[in-house]
């Protein structure tokens, strides 16, 4: 675990100050964290990604997704004993990226629901897509059948190559 906890931290320092960065590594940041929590619940935390492939490129904020992974385990997994699962969802429709991670929790009440929705809580994500995205993006909470579920809209964008073709001519 002490092995886990520096590679996450290694991870986060190196992107500290740096707005985007594609989906793939925000992943692999994200599933530092969970291994961490794994061994904290152990059985009881069940983590799925459902990523489509041709969205790893997609530019996303940076350490966007562990806040969002840690208030479904807070909120969403640690006031249970019974065993419970999240899961993150990414794919492309049609010009923008869309990520969810949703818990198996007992969801919010509607007027906590509506408080969120108005933008009360998450302030530091929220501001931060709205620094990136200005009013292209939408950040939403909804209660499902049987637990939570957060989504982030984002314009689809690919970080362009700037590479020079050495010898082209």
């Amino acid at each position: 675990m002490i092995d886990r906890l520096g590679d996450l931290l290694r991870m986060t320092l190196h992107k500290s100050g740096i707005q985007e960065v594609p989906l793939k590594e925000e992943l692999d940041v994200l599933q530092k964290y969970v291994e961490i929590e794994q061994t904290r619940f152990g059985s009881r935390l069940n983590v799925e990604m459902h990523i489509q492939p041709e969205v790893l490129d997609a530019q996303i904020p940076s350490l966007a997704l562990q806040p969002l992974v840690e208030n479904a385990i807070r909120h969403g997994i640690a006031p249970n004993a019974r065993p419970g699962w999240i899961a993150v969802h990414a794919s492309r429709e049609g010009d923008e990226l869309v990520v969810q991670i949703r818990d198996s929790g007992d969801g919010l009440p509607p007027d906590r629901l509506m408080a969120l929705n108005r933008g009360v809580g998450l302030d530091n994500t929220r501001a931060r897509l709205e620094h990136l995205y200005r009013e292209k993006y939408q950040f939403t909470f909804s209660n499902l059948e049987r637990g939570f579920c957060v989504t982030i809209r984002i314009p689809f964008q690919v970080e362009s190559s700037s590479e020079i073709e050495v010898g082209a001519a």
